[in-house]
Parts: C-alpha cells; structure tokens; sequence
C-alpha cells in the first residue's frame, strides 16, 4: 500500500466531508473498499471481482485517483500492467466509510419506520393508528401541541388532521418543513380541497372519511417514496394534489348537474296545468 500522507487531526473534517461525498455514490466506496483489503488489483480483475461495467469503472477510479485516494502502479512494462492499491489516506477513508455503513445498519437496518397519527377525535385517532402497527412504530396525538411534542427526526411519515385545537395542521405542517426534517406528510380533513392546497407543503391529502385501504396504501407509498430524490418526491406531490383537485372538480360538476335536474323537475311540477 502506498501513502500519499496520513490524516492529520486538522485533515479530519475533510475525510469526514469526502466519506459522505463518496457514500452518495453506489460505486465509490465499493471500489475504495476492495482496494483497501488488497495489496493491488488489476483492472480486470476489478471489473470481474465487483461486476462493473467498463465505463463506470473506469470513471470511478479515475474520481478516486483525483482525490488522492488511490494510486496507479506500473507493475511491468513487458507486457505493460497496472495494478491499482488503496493509499494510506484512502485506507482510513475507507474505514471512516465502513464505520458509518455498521453504523448505519445497527441503528437502521432493522428499525421500523415512524408513523406520527394525530386526530382531536380519540377514536379516529386510534383508528388510523391501529390500522398502520403492524407495519409501522406508531405514535399517536390528540392534539396539535401534543404533536409537536412528538415530533422528532425520528419520525418519517406524519398523518395530520388538518383541523385541530391549539395547533392545527397546517401550522404543524409549517414547523416540520421550517425544522428541515424529512418527513412525508398525509393531511387529512373533513374539508374539501382546494386550489390553495397546490402550495401547501404536504405530500398527501386524504378526504374524511377515510378507508383503512386508503389509510395504509397512502402511508405505504409515502415510505416508498421517501427513498426518491427531492425533485421526483416535488413532481409526485404535486401530481397528486392535481389529480385531487381534478376529482372534486369533476365531482362538483356532477352535483351541480344534479341540482339543476332536480331544479328542472321541481319547475315542471309547479307549472300551471294550462300551460302543459
């Protein structure tokens, strides 16, 4: 293994910044790992060992060399053979990534995601919570202010009633998007939507009443969706609150062609016998 300079306490930042840099990669920490365990490698063998096309392989070593992470060595001229080691700084960046990833998994890996149900209405509260436990860590408010309570980083999806006393669910809605936490967020109400709901900052909307089917396939895709990136977690939001706003459009066409019938029917009845 060569070296290109140990970390140094100041350089610790650093490493820290490039480990996160590179776990934003699938490829990255892959190859600097597999290095780090051997002595040198090949290309080919590379390429056959981790199963990576050409191309990005290619890319990848060359993103890795550019960081001092790796170093190429000609190890014969006749036939002419490069083999690719880990230097000293990139083992310890290596590590720093293996570190996190145990990290990652003894505190993750098993861990269920966190539902936060909140409702004034106690049994539609524990409603909504007891059809998501099996699946989810549920916990449960009856207020706005005790949602705020149980607020937390921890949490990855929140269910909100949108009308609540001290709190509602908009302003609670307001303080998860103003405290950063990357949290789906479900609102559901008695209202109906409406345009202003395209600029709101939640991901769902869930008209009362609402089915156990609807509770759990919404929750579900929220969780599945919190592995996307921003910008498809924004396209898909908003997708949804078109497609509400296009039901209750449509829908309000139908009640108000309804009402007209109905006013029609109610004219015809009234109408003087003479004139029929």
């Amino acid at each position: 293994m060569t070296a290109s300079g140990p970390l140094s306490p100041a350089g610790a930042s650093e490493a820290f910044t490039d480990a996160a840099a590179l776990l934003t990669e699938p490829w990255p920490p892959v190859v600097l790992q597999f290095l780090a365990s051997h002595d040198g490698v090949e290309f080919d063998t590379l390429e056959t060992d981790l199963d990576a096309d050409q191309s990005t392989l290619t890319d990848v070593l060359s993103a890795l060399e550019s960081h001092s992470l790796i170093d190429r060595i000609e190890v014969s001229h006749h036939p002419p053979t490069i083999e690719y080691v880990a230097t000293e700084r990139g083992a310890e960046l290596a590590a720093v990534c293996e570190q996190l990833a145990e990290w990652c998994d003894s505190h993750h890996g098993d861990r269920q995601p966190v539902v936060l149900v909140a409702d004034d209405e106690h049994d539609v509260a524990v409603m909504h919570s007891e059809w998501l436990e099996a699946d989810y860590t549920v916990r449960t408010a009856y207020s706005g202010s005790e949602t705020l309570d149980k607020l937390d980083r921890d949490v990855d999806i929140a269910v909100l009633d949108r009308v609540m006393p001290d709190y509602s669910g908009d302003e609670i809605l307001d303080r998860i998007r103003a405290q950063e936490y990357d949290i789906r967020v479900v609102m559901v109400t008695a209202e109906p939507p409406n345009d202003d709901l395209l600029d709101m900052g939640f991901d769902e909307y869930l008209t009362k009443p609402v089915t156990r089917e609807e509770v759990i396939e919404t929750v579900d895709d929220l969780y599945e969706r919190s592995e996307y990136d921003s910008q498809l977690q924004t396209f898909l939001s908003r997708k949804s609150k078109g497609e509400l706003l296009q039901d209750a459009d449509a829908a309000g066409v139908d009640d108000s062609e309804s009402d007209d019938a109905a006013d029609d029917e109610s004219d015809t009845d009234d109408a003087d016998p003479a004139e029929q």
